[in-house]
C-alpha cells in the first residue's frame, strides 16, 4: 500500500493537513508520503512542488483583478508529473484551495487515481466564502454576496455566481471519497447541489495526541504564568477574525458579575478590548507554536471559551477537553458537537450575548459543576478523540478502498 498525502503545506497544521498522519502511516510499515507546495521540513518523504514566490504572487494578484479564484494555478499539473504520485495506490487530499490547485485540474487528477478528500471547511459548496455563515445563498447558487471583501479570497466584482456554477461543473466530473471531521460538515456536504451527488462520505474525527493528557501542576504552571493561584482562570484564544467570535465574548465579559475573582488567560494575536484588560487580569501569550505550552496553558484552565461561529471541528476544544477542562461554545456549531454538550461544557444560544455571560457566571460560580464536566471531557477525548484512533480509522479506510479497487480487476 503506497499512500501520497497532498496539502499546500507540510508544518503548517501538521497534526490535520497529511504530514503527521504519513509520518504515523510509515511508522506502521505503510508506505506514505505528502507532496506540498511550500516544503517546510527536512523530510525526505515529503516533495515539494517548486513553487516560486513571484510567480504565486502574480497569479493571486490576476485571480483577484478579475475576481476568479483557484483556476490559475499550476500545481495540479505538477503534481500529475511527479513520480509520487505515479506509483501511489491512493491520493488523498487535503486543503486544495490555500492558493493551491486549480479546480480545472481535480478531474484530470482523480480520474485514474483511487482518491480521498479530506474536507476541512465549506469553501467547497460556496462560490467563495470558506464559511457562509447564515448566509443560505451556497444551497441556490450564491450571487448577491455580501461579504465579497472575505479576508481570503476577496473579489472585486461579485462572481460568486459563476465560480458556485464552475465548481458544479467540475465536481459533476468527480467522485471521490469524501472525509469530514464532523457531522456538521457531512450535513453541509450532503445538502449542497454541488457536492450531494458524492455517494463515499467517511467521518474521521481529529485525534489529541496523548501528550495532551498529561497531567501538569496547575500551582506550578500558575507561577509560570503570573496568575493568582485562587482564581478562576478562562482560557480562550484571542483573534481578530470576526468568525472566530471573540467580539461576543468580550460583550460577555464586560458585563460579567464579578461575584468571584476571575483572570483570563488567552493564545493567539488578537487584540483585547482596553475596557476587557482594565476589568480582569489578563495574561497573553501571544502566537504559540510549541505543543509543551500549549499544554501548559490548560492546565492553568477553569474553562475554555470557544466562541466560534463557525468551526468544521473545533480541534482546540477536543485539546481542553484531553486536558480536562470544560468547554463553553455556542449552539449549532461543530464545537458543540465535539463536546457533547451539556455533558462536556455547555452550547449557548448562537450569538446570544446574554446567554453566554449566564454560562460564563455560572461555570465561575460552580467551580465543582466546571470540574465535573471537564473529567467529562477528558474521558470522552480518551474514548473518542485520541491521535491513534484518527491513524486508525484511516489505515481502515485505505484498507477497504484497495478491496474494492482489487474486486474491480
Amino acid at each position: 500500500m503506497n499512500i501520497l498525502q497532498v496539502n499546500y503545506s507540510d508544518l503548517m497544521g501538521r497534526i490535520f493537513n497529511g504530514y503527521d498522519l504519513q509520518i504515523s502511516l510509515n511508522e506502521r510499515g505503510i508506505q506514505a508520503s505528502q507532496a506540498v507546495r511550500d516544503k517546510l521540513s527536512h523530510d525526505g518523504r515529503v516533495y515539494g512542488l517548486g513553487a516560486d514566490p513571484a510567480i504565486q504572487e502574480e497569479i493571486k494578484h490576476v485571480e483577484k483583478r478579475f475576481s476568479i479564484s483557484h483556476l490559475l494555478y499550476p500545481y495540479g499539473q505538477k503534481l500529475k508529473k511527479m513520480e509520487c504520485y505515479e506509483k501511489a495506490d491512493i491520493v488523498h487530499y487535503h486543503i486544495l484551495h490555500n492558493n493551491f490547485i486549480s479546480l480545472l485540474d481535480l478531474p484530470l487528477l482523480m480520474e485514474n487515481k483511487t482518491s480521498v478528500w479530506t474536507i476541512h471547511d465549506p469553501w467547497i459548496v460556496t462560490g467563495n466564502c470558506v464559511h457562509p455563515l447564515q448566509c443560505g445563498r451556497w444551497k441556490t447558487g450564491c450571487g448577491s454576496c455580501r461579504n465579497l471583501e472575505y479576508k481570503w479570497f476577496e473579489m472585486r466584482q461579485d462572481h460568486t455566481r459563476q465560480m458556485w456554477e464552475i465548481k458544479r461543473q467540475i465536481f459533476k466530473q468527480i467522485n471521490p471519497t469524501i472525509v469530514v471531521a464532523s457531522r456538521f460538515m457531512e450535513d453541509y456536504i450532503k445538502a449542497s447541489p454541488l457536492t450531494g451527488h458524492f455517494t463515499d462520505i467517511v467521518r474521521i474525527p481529529f485525534g489529541v495526541k496523548q501528550r495532551m493528557c498529561r497531567v501538569w501542576d496547575q500551582k506550578e504552571m500558575r507561577r509560570k504564568f503570573s496568575l493568582p493561584q485562587e482564581s478562576f482562570v478562562i482560557g480562550f484564544r484571542s483573534e481578530d477574525d470576526k468568525v472566530k467570535g471573540c467580539d461576543f465574548l468580550y460583550k460577555a465579559l464586560e458585563n460579567l458579575d464579578e461575584k468571584e475573582e476571575v483572570s483570563l488567560l488567552t493564545v493567539g494575536g488578537g487584540e483585547i478590548p482596553r475596557k476587557i484588560k482594565k476589568k480582569f487580569r489578563i495574561r497573553e501569550l501571544g502566537w504559540v507554536n510549541d505543543d509543551k505550552t500549549i499544554e501548559q496553558f490548560f492546565a492553568c484552565c477553569d474553562l475554555f471559551v470557544m466562541p466560534s461561529l463557525a468551526e468544521s471541528f473545533g480541534l482546540m476544544a477536543v485539546e481542553a477537553m484531553a486536558a480536562g477542562v470544560p468547554v463553553v461554545c455556542f449552539k449549532d456549531t461543530a464545537v458543540e458537537e465535539m463536546i457533547h454538550g451539556p455533558m462536556c461544557g455547555m452550547a449557548v444560544e448562537y450569538m446570544n450575548i446574554e446567554e453566554l455571560k449566564k454560562a460564563l457566571e455560572y461555570m465561575v460560580q460552580n467551580a465543582e459543576a466546571a470540574s465535573s464536566k471537564g473529567e467529562a471531557g477528558r474521558e470522552l477525548a480518551a474514548r473518542e478523540y485520541t491521535y491513534e484512533l484518527y491513524i486508525e480509522r484511516h489505515v481502515q479506510l485505505y484498507e477497504k478502498l484497495l478491496r474494492e479497487e482489487r474486486g474491480k480487476v
